[in-house]
């Protein structure tokens, strides 16, 4: 308890961390979900699976060695509440899994 490991692991809330430019990255996240993506992989079917559920989903990217270092995943997706409900380096066909349940109101 008395160390803090910055983790993108589900379950965690994501890290505080600053951009080079000294803006939060928390400050880029939407009001909705958050996919982050921190390499340059196919996103269509998150965007689609998102859009099908009416969920709000916002894409941001960085491309900072020092995030990635800290994340060590491509993906990561993030609730309204900044938590993880899941990370990984690929998530082929998952996309629409992870949505199954939510309605937008």
């Amino acid at each position: 308890m008395a160390r803090y490991w910055p983790s993108t692991w589900p379950g965690l809330r994501s890290p505080r961390l600053l951009l080079q430019d000294g803006q939060a990255l928390f400050d880029e996240f939407g009001k909705g979900f958050t996919l982050l993506r921190l390499a340059p992989v196919e996103i269509a079917e998150w965007v689609d699976a998102a859009d099908e559920r009416g969920m709000p989903l916002k894409v941001v990217d960085v491309d900072e060695a020092k995030v990635r270092a800290i994340c060590e995943r491509k993906l990561i997706l993030l609730r309204p509440d900044q938590h993880v409900p899941g990370a990984a380096t690929n998530f082929p066909g998952i996309a629409g899994s992870l949505w199954i349940g939510f309605e937008a109101r």
